[in-house]
Formats: structure tokens, sequence, C-alpha cells
């Protein structure tokens, strides 16, 4: 009995109590990423541009969730004029207008990188140094991604798609074209910036880019708790490990082999850099370098496929470039591609250039992002306002890329308003931003030559058009754009090429 009671006393004493220790273990948990997210939210300048009232403690949620009904709305409530939000912990100002533009792309306090991989969290940070540029990984790239470079590794990209365009022509495929040619230029990137091996063994490269993929996913959460151990970034590290664990795996066959390859890898060991800054970097130049241009030229094929016009245009510039360069009746497509020098691929391929470029105007719409990484506010042009320092500076693409009055019917994919005589978009500074621009371009010569030696190879050995899954012309009209998509535009629903063999020999 007096057990009992004893026990009775203990019971009542400590279960409110642990009832209430759990209480407040599970509030903490809650309230810590709360208050971490506040803490380290910058204050808003007085001088900087109207803040856009958001939810509380999240802030402008719809600036990724619904971006272009969100920014129609602020352009019209706002006649034009910048405007500050927070998402999360970041503070980020809406640049309008051709001055936003031009400062975007002038600042030389804005970095495109630390914008890109915190606000999308879809790459890796690579690092920058506005006050020594040389010690950059930024400066590495350049390095890596020469012309010389280009020039040694065109042989292999030739080789890479004479095999697999060859092949679709084989077996009249039928083929989902955007993760077709991501995987291809995935290869590609490889043969320029990456690793020879990953590149020539089919599994590991299918593995590799799976891991790729899960790096890509961009998390709401994540960006707003950066950081924080949420799923989506334990995903990304745990596909970071293998990555690095692969191409470290390589590096040591290499060493212990004595084997030496000619690829970015081998460059990169050469100059004796740590295996973590190796993979670091490699890892940066495959992002920078995969998904712009592997979604891009599927586009440009599917655009290419849905109007004959221009399909004609590059099939007749395509047996041009090989005929100029053929020899004998005998030589093989790949026997004469593989002559044919750097600076023909660059200069002799007109048709393609101005496809291209009118894929990119209007599939890359949207937010060009920069942070202010300096110590010092930086003007607006045209106000007395300010892009606060750390703070981030947006200006969406579509803006300008598919302005009409820059580009008229701007929505329609129309190459020629890219010709001599029209030339839409040259007429003042930073109206064609595809590949940047002012003192924030974007090398293009990698992307180009890929996607030129790609649609060359596909033209070459294959006749195609659209189709459905089961192979039979697609009626309908290509996927409508989706521009509130945060990167680069995928499309919403499966596209399929149906490829043949070529009716007349090149």
């Amino acid at each position: 009995m007096i057990r009992d009671t004893i026990w009775f006393i203990f019971a009542g004493w400590l279960i409110p109590r642990w009832f209430a220790a759990v209480a407040v273990v599970i509030l903490s948990t809650a309230l810590l990423p709360i208050v971490s997210l506040l803490w380290q939210r910058p204050k808003l300048p007085k001088n900087a541009p109207e803040l856009v009232r958001g939810w509380p403690i999240l802030g402008s949620v719809d600036f990724y969730l619904q971006r272009c009904k969100f920014l129609e709305k602020q352009h019209k409530r706002r006649k034009g004029q910048p405007f500050s939000l927070y998402y999360g912990p970041h503070l980020i100002v809406g640049l309008v207008g051709e001055a936003g533009r031009t400062l975007l792309f002038n600042a030389r306090q804005f970095d495109v990188r630390a914008g890109y991989s915190i606000l999308l969290a879809a790459s890796p940070h690579i690092e920058t140094d506005i006050d020594n540029p040389a010690l950059s990984q930024v400066n590495m790239f350049k390095r890596i991604l020469t012309r010389e470079r280009l020039i040694n590794s065109l042989p292999k990209l030739l080789e890479d798609t004479d095999v697999v365009f060859g092949g679709l022509s084989d077996r009249e495929a039928v083929v989902p074209i955007f993760p077709f040619m991501y995987r291809l230029v995935y290869k590609l990137t490889h043969r320029t910036g990456g690793v020879h091996e990953i590149a020539e063994d089919e599994e590991l490269l299918d593995s590799t880019l799976k891991q790729f993929s899960s790096m890509e996913d961009c998390s709401l959460l994540q960006i707003m708790f950066t950081g924080w151990p949420l799923p989506s970034m334990l995903s990304k590290l745990w596909a970071g490990f293998k990555l690095h664990r692969v191409i470290t795996g390589l590096m040591k066959e290499r060493r212990r082999t004595g084997r030496n390859e000619t690829d970015a890898l081998q460059f990169l060991m050469n100059l004796g850099e740590t295996d973590l800054e190796i993979v670091k970097c490699v890892i940066g130049i495959l992002f920078s370098g995969l998904l712009n241009t592997g979604v891009n030229s599927a586009w440009l094929l599917s655009y290419l496929a849905n109007d004959r016009m221009w399909y004609n245009k590059v099939q007749a510039e395509v047996d041009a470039f090989i005929a100029r360069h053929r020899r004998t009746a005998a030589e093989s497509v790949l026997d004469i591609l593989q002559r044919i020098p750097y600076h023909d691929w660059d200069t002799q391929l007109p048709v393609i250039d101005v496809c291209l470029r009118e894929t990119l105007r209007i599939n890359l719409y949207g937010p060009a992002i920069r942070k202010n990484i300096s110590d010092e506010d930086v003007i607006i042009p045209g106000t007395d306002q300010v892009v606060p320092s750390k703070a981030f500076a947006f200006y969406a693409m579509d803006g300008v890329h598919l302005n009409e009055s820059i580009y008229p019917n701007a929505f329609h994919w129309e190459p020629a308003r890219h010709l001599p005589g029209r030339e839409e978009g040259t007429n003042k500074a930073h109206e064609f931003v595809a590949w940047g621009s002012g003192l924030h371009p974007c090398s293009s010569k990698v992307a180009t030559l890929e996607i030129a030696v790609a649609v060359v190879a596909m033209f070459a050995h294959n006749e195609f058009h659209l189709a459905e899954p089961d192979g039979q012309p697609r009626l309908r009209p290509l996927p409508n754009l989706n521009r509130d998509n945060l990167s680069v535009n995928w499309p919403s629903e499966a596209v399929y090429v149906r490829c043949s063999p070529r009716q007349t020999r090149v």
C-alpha cells in the first residue's frame, strides 16, 4: 500500500514534467529554424526599393511558386519601378527595364555564381573572389575550357555523336528527345571538361548522370532554410558523395597505373591541385555546361522537326558543309567531319547558328540572378535606391527576350529575325542575354560546338519528324512555355521524334 502510494505520488510529479520536457524539445526543434531564419535575414535599408509584403517569416513565396503572375502583379502595381522582397532569410531586389538589366550585367560587385547556387540551390557553389579573381575557380574554368582544348576534344565529340545518331537511323528509332539529348550532352561535356573514363563507360555514364540529376533538384524549403539537413539537402549530399567517390577512384587508378589522359581531370591533376578541389572543379564545369545545353539542344531539334522550312534549310547547310570537305566518294561522314577544322565549325554553319539563337531567346526567360558580394550598396541607375550589400538582384529575362517591342510576335519561333537586315535584339546593349552580357558573359564556345556537332550528325544520318510514343506523326503543337519554371524550360510533356535513314546519300 505504501509502495503504491509512493509510486502514485512520484508518477503524478514526473508525468507532467515529462510532457513539459517533450513539449520544450518539440517547440525548440520547430522554433530553431525560424529563429535562425530571422537572425540571418538582413535589414532593409531605407533607400532600398519598396518592400513587397509577404507571409510572416516565409516572405514572398509566390516569387518561386507563381513567379510569372507574381512579377506581372508587382510590375503593374509599382508602374515599372524596382522592388524588394524577402524569401526566407534572403533579401532580393527586383530590377526592371533597360536600366535594371544594364546594372545587372555591368556591376562588378555582382556575382552570378553566388546568386544561382543559393537562390536556385541547383548547382554547387563556385568560389569567386572579387578582389583576387585569379584565385577563384572561375579563373580555373577559363584555363581549362580553352580553344586548344576544344580543338583537341573535337575528334572524340565527332566519334560519340556519329555512334549515337548513326544508331538511330539503323533501327528507325522513336526517341524521347529531351532525355536523349541530355544524356548525349552530358557525355560530350565529359569530353570537353570532365573525365574520359566516364564518357567511355556507358554504365558509369548513366549512374553518374543519375547523381547529377539528384543534385539538380531544387527544393523551395532548402533555399529558405539554407544548410539545414532537409531531405533534399541530404539527397544532394549523398549524390555528391557518390560522384566524389567515383572521380577520386579514377584519379587513384591513374596514379597507380601511370595512365595519362588529355581530359580536364588530367589537367587539374598535373597542376597539383588537391583531390577535393579537383572534384569540385570538374563538377562545377559539368553543371555549368550540362543543364542549359542539354535542354536547349533538344528544343532546337524539336523546333526544326516542327518547322519544315527551317528543317530543309538546315539540311541543305549540313549537306553543303559535308560536300565542301569531301575528297572521295568512298569516305564516310565521320571521315569527312573529322577532317574539318575547328574554325569551320565556328564560322560555316550560319543557319544552325540563327536557329540556336532563336531557340535560346524563346526558352531562356527565367530570372537572371546575381548577388552583391561587395561590402557596399550599389545604386540603381536613374533612382536614389540601392541593391544592398549581400542582397540578391534579379532581372526576369522574359522582360527582354519576350518583349514585343524588341522581338515582334515574341512567342513565335522565327530564326529569320536574327538574319542580316532584321537583326532584332541588336539595337541596344543587353537585348539578347542568353550568353550573358556586359561584365558577366558566359563562354558560349563549348555549348555552341557541342550543339553544332550534334545537329550536323543528326541531319547527316537521319530524316526525322515529331512523333507520338507509338511512332505515329505528332499532329499536336509543341508544349507551351511554362514561364514559372525556375531555370531551364523543360517541356510539360514528353516530346518524341521518329528517325529513319537518309533517303539521299550525303
